[in-house]
């Protein structure tokens, strides 16, 4: 089993994930692929997946906050890349607002196409992380479901 905390390397992630995630990728194998990364922010501070568009990888980013979403859209490696699809949006569990809704409408790719699961399984442990979230009170119903 590989303890993927070893590997924590932070070049635009917040916590390590980058060096994580590519020795994730590494060990299973891949070399190239599809990404969603929602409360994208800018696109760039801060990103788990801007290591990956730089390798070629194609994807989504996902922001809600409009000023945010602005900055994402407005940042030229970003919006020049016809393999990144930005999507202004919040992710909820109603219906149209959750990621597999957002991807088929925004982008046209159902969420069970984007994710491949075709490699050989490997024994992996990946540390606990959590997703930020930012809700209101009116939000609080969406942890009950």
């Amino acid at each position: 089993m590989i303890d993927l905390n070893k590997y924590r390397r932070r070049v635009y992630s917040q916590s390590g994930e980058d060096g994580i995630l590519e020795k994730l990728f590494e060990s299973l194998n891949i070399k190239e692929g599809w990404f969603c990364e929602f409360g994208a922010g800018d696109g760039n501070n801060i990103s788990n997946t801007k290591i990956f568009r730089e390798k070629g990888w194609s994807g989504v980013l996902i922001e809600g906050d409009t000023d945010r979403f602005n900055k994402m859209n407005k940042a030229k490696e970003i919006i020049s890349n016809k393999n990144i699809h930005l999507i202004k949006e919040y992710i909820s569990c109603e219906s149209g607002e959750k990621i597999d809704d957002l991807l088929s409408n925004s982008v046209g790719i159902p969420l069970h196409d984007a994710i491949d699961l075709r490699n050989e399984h490997k024994e992996v442990y990946v540390p606990n992380y959590s997703i930020n979230v930012q809700f209101t009170k009116e939000d609080s119903p969406l942890w009950r479901t």
